[in-house]
Order: structure tokens, then sequence, then C-alpha cells
């Protein structure tokens, strides 16, 4: 996905079966000390889909967009971005991306039970993905699933 979808950075998370939480265990494209702090973090399956506590934009099924514009501030999450001092700026256009953008592919059980996700930052050329590739990386996503599961 990280070649073929054009995104530039990439993390993946899954849900631990010793105590029910997520954590990114994979990572393509991070500064080093952007997955040291991804490996931090851990989310209950209520925090990964609150949409009050994540405010999000769904373009897909199984794919959101984060934009930076509605990132919450929270502990922890401000150093797993490549280039935290880029989160300030201001959007230039609406079809470009920005620091802080990030899409978030999930992959479910056949019960529907959330298993994990794929973050997607940046893509090569700076533009927001096409409508093809979003498609793509839903597909994906549901095969990952029933396949993992």
């Amino acid at each position: 996905m990280y070649r073929y979808l054009d995104f530039s950075e990439f993390a993946v998370a899954f849900k631990d079966p010793r105590d029910g939480l997520f954590r990114y265990i994979a990572f393509m494209g991070m500064r080093r000390d952007a997955e040291t702090a991804y490996r931090k973090l851990s989310y209950n399956a209520d925090d990964a889909l609150s949409q009050s506590k994540y405010p999000r934009i769904k373009c897909t099924p199984s794919v959101d967009f984060f934009p930076s514009e509605l990132r919450p501030e929270r502990d922890g999450e401000i150093e797993t971005f490549n280039r935290p001092g880029l989160l300030r700026q201001q959007r230039t256009s609406l079809e470009m991306l920005q620091e802080g953008d990030y899409f978030c592919a999930y992959f479910q059980s056949q019960r529907g039970d959330l298993i994990g996700w794929f973050d997607l930052a940046r893509t090569k050329d700076g533009r927001f993905p096409s409508g093809n590739t979003l498609r793509w990386l839903n597909l994906i996503c549901t095969i990952v699933g029933k396949v993992i599961a």
C-alpha cells in the first residue's frame, strides 16, 4: 500500500488480544522519533471510532479523512507527525494536503468487530488521493479484515 497507493507515510495498528487495546506495530516513511511516539500510544475501540473525540470526514465505508483543522490536541499525538513544526500552517488550496491531515482505513472481522487500521498521510504529489485510490483502500481493508479475523 505504501508503494502502490502513493502515500509517503504509513502506520498499522492492531488489537492486542492480551488487553484489547489497539497499538501501532509497523511503519513506513516515518522519522524514528515519530515511530517511537506512535509505539507509546494505545486506544480502545470506543476512542478509535469516536466521532466526538476524533472528528473526521467519512470517505468510504472503511476510510475516514482526518483534516488537520479538526485535529484535537491529545497528549503524545503531536510527536507522531513527521514534521510537527508545520502543523499550524494554513491550508493553501482545497485540493492539497497539509501536515496533520491523514486518512484512517479500518479493517473489521466478519462479525464487524474492529481489529485494526492503517494510518496514511502525505501523498507523493501533496494532493488528495483520487476516488479510485480510496476505493482500492476500502477493498484492501475488506480483504485484510476477512483474512486476519
